[in-house]
C-alpha cells in the first residue's frame, strides 16, 4: 500500500470562536488568490468587509502578519486602523499608534516574538491567541500560542504542527466569514 493511501487520523473540528480570542492572520496565506490561478495576493471587497466585521467582533484584537511592507499592505487592504506586523516586524502598527513604529537595526523578528509584543498590549492582552497560517516558519508561533492557552490553524499542506487544518486560502476566508458573524451571537447572549 502506498503511503498516500494510508488513512490519516481525523483532525478535530476547529473550535467555535469566543469574544476572548485574539486573531493573528498571515496575510498572504489567508488572502492569497494563487489557487485561483492569479499571479499574486489581492484582497476582495468581501474579504475587506470580513476583516472589518472581525475587527469589530473581536474588539479590535485582529492583526495581520506579513513579509510585505506596511505601505504595500495598506494599499492592498485599505484599513488604516488595523494592527499590522509588516516586513517581519520591522514595521509594527498597533491600535495605540496610528503610524508604524519601525524597529531598526534587526533583520526582523520571529512571528512568536511579534505575537508576544502584541499580546502585551490592549486589546490583545489577556486574550487567547489564535493564529491562521500556512507557513512552516510559523511553527514557533503556533507553539507560543499554545503556551498562552491559544492555538494555531494550519492552512494548506505544510507539515502539521497544529491539531487544526484548513485546505486552502478559500477555506480560511470562509471560516473567517463565519467567525465575523459571531458578534451577533455574543451580543444576543449578553443582552439576554
Amino acid at each position: 500500500m502506498e503511503p498516500s493511501q494510508l488513512s490519516q487520523p481525523a483532525l478535530p473540528p476547529i473550535p467555535a470562536p469566543t469574544h476572548r480570542w485574539a486573531l493573528f492572520l498571515d496575510f498572504d496565506t489567508c488572502f492569497s488568490t494563487l489557487e485561483d490561478g492569479s499571479a499574486g495576493v489581492s484582497i476582495t471587497p468581501e474579504s475587506r468587509y470580513t476583516l472589518i466585521r472581525l475587527f469589530h467582533a473581536f474588539g479590535g484584537a485582529v492583526a495581520l502578519l506579513t513579509n510585505r511592507s506596511l505601505l504595500e499592505t495598506d494599499q492592498m487592504v485599505g484599513l488604516p486602523d488595523l494592527p499590522i506586523a509588516a516586513r517581519n516586524g520591522l514595521e509594527l502598527r498597533s491600535l495605540r499608534k496610528s503610524a508604524a513604529a519601525p524597529i531598526y537595526g534587526c533583520p526582523g523578528l520571529p512571528r512568536a516574538a511579534l505575537i508576544d509584543a502584541l499580546m502585551g498590549a490592549a486589546p490583545f492582552s489577556g486574550r487567547q491567541p489564535v493564529i491562521l497560517s500556512g507557513s512552516p516558519a510559523d511553527d514557533s508561533a503556533f507553539e507560543n500560542a499554545r503556551s498562552l492557552a491559544g492555538f494555531g490553524i494550519r492552512i494548506g499542506h505544510a507539515p502539521l504542527q497544529s491539531p487544526y487544518r484548513l485546505q486552502n486560502a478559500r477555506a480560511a476566508r470562509a471560516l473567517l466569514g463565519e467567525w465575523a458573524s459571531y458578534q451577533q451571537t455574543w451580543t444576543q447572549r449578553a443582552s439576554a
